[in-house]
């Protein structure tokens, strides 16, 4: 299996039993947290020498991209009768983004999913739980979430940031006091 963005995947997948795990990303700096996650190798999507190198070995990629991309590179991964499934990802593809012609000759399949059903929600969470899977977070006052949104723009972080809601009201209290203007 491979994924992108594969904090929570990569855990998920390893716990689940799969063989090998193979982390995709576009940030080579993140090689070894993402390993330390449990990933077996990871393949930096911006190195075609590497991408090449791995060219029809995976029987899975996992894709959490959300946006448009070329995912020619992600299906020279799949090894013949394996697949591509994206999750999160409501946009049309680029342009030229898929070659057909590869993909039927390989029979490779390419499925999305945007979310499960609660039953199917709950059940991931009680199994990571059950394994100690859990997101990385770094959790901030509501007074940085614009330094927090540059560095997510800036693909400079490895977790998730998650607000603390008693900073709303603290917020909302100073802005309060300003005076009114005139």
């Amino acid at each position: 299996m491979a994924c992108r963005q594969p904090n929570l995947a990569v855990q998920l997948a390893k716990a689940r039993g799969a063989d090998r795990v193979i982390a995709l990303t576009t940030s080579p700096d993140k090689a070894d947290a993402v390993r330390a996650l449990g990933a077996d190798d990871v393949i930096d999507m911006t190195d075609e020498d590497a991408v090449e190198a791995h060219a029809s070995s995976i029987d899975f990629v996992l894709s959490t991209i959300p946006t448009p991309f070329d995912m020619k590179p992600y299906l020279s991964l799949v090894r013949h009768d394996g697949a591509l499934v994206t999750v999160g990802m409501l946009e049309p593809i680029h342009e030229e983004g898929i070659d057909f012609g590869f993909v039927s000759m390989n029979r490779i399949t390419i499925a999305g999913s945007l979310i499960g059903s609660i039953a199917e929600t709950q059940e991931v969470l009680d199994f990571a739980a059950e394994h100690g899977i859990a997101a990385e977070v770094k959790v901030i006052p509501v007074q940085q979430v614009n330094e927090a949104f540059d560095e997510m723009v800036a693909n400079d972080i490895r977790f998730r940031f998650v607000i603390d809601s008693s900073t709303l009201d603290a917020d909302r209290d100073s802005a309060a006091e300003l005076p009114a203007s005139q």
